[in-house]
Parts: C-alpha cells; sequence; structure tokens
C-alpha cells in the first residue's frame, strides 16, 4: 500500500480559508497558485472565493482583475456594475 503525502489541491486550501474568515491567507495562496505552474483548472474553481476575500479586505484593484479574469474564463457571465 502506497502512503504518499497528500496536499489538498490550490483551489481547495484557497476556499477553506476563504470560509474560514482567512482572507489574506487566502489572497496570499491565490496569488502563489497564479505564480506556480499550478493546473489551469485551479483559477476558476478558486475565484468566487478570491473575489470573496477582495471584497472583504477592500481590494478594489485586485478584484476588478479578477472579476475580469471570472468572466473571461466564463466562471461569470455579466459584467460588475456599481
Amino acid at each position: 500500500m502506497h502512503h504518499g503525502h497528500f496536499r489538498p489541491s490550490w483551489a481547495y486550501q484557497i476556499r477553506v480559508a476563504a470560509a474560514q474568515g482567512h482572507f489574506r491567507d487566502a489572497i496570499s495562496l491565490f496569488l502563489r497558485m497564479r505564480a506556480s505552474a499550478a493546473p489551469r483548472s485551479s483559477v476558476p474553481a478558486s475565484l468566487p472565493a478570491a473575489l470573496k476575500c477582495c471584497t472583504a479586505l477592500g481590494f478594489r484593484a485586485l478584484g476588478t482583475s479578477l472579476h475580469g479574469l471570472a468572466i473571461r474564463s466564463g466562471r461569470i457571465r455579466r459584467p460588475l456594475h456599481g
């Protein structure tokens, strides 16, 4: 039986950190993921949590950038108003 080290996916770690209110940690993980060779599927899967964190922290510029990425990736279908 193989007992390898299990590491949760980037998206899972980001979603859990955000759900637990660790917004800065979640954003840090998201930015590290983007700079790494993470699978492309991890980005759209973690965008809702990253956007939530940007809102909670008042990171408007990063949130706007991520919102645009979410639209381009098909994760969000309508533009942000307001």
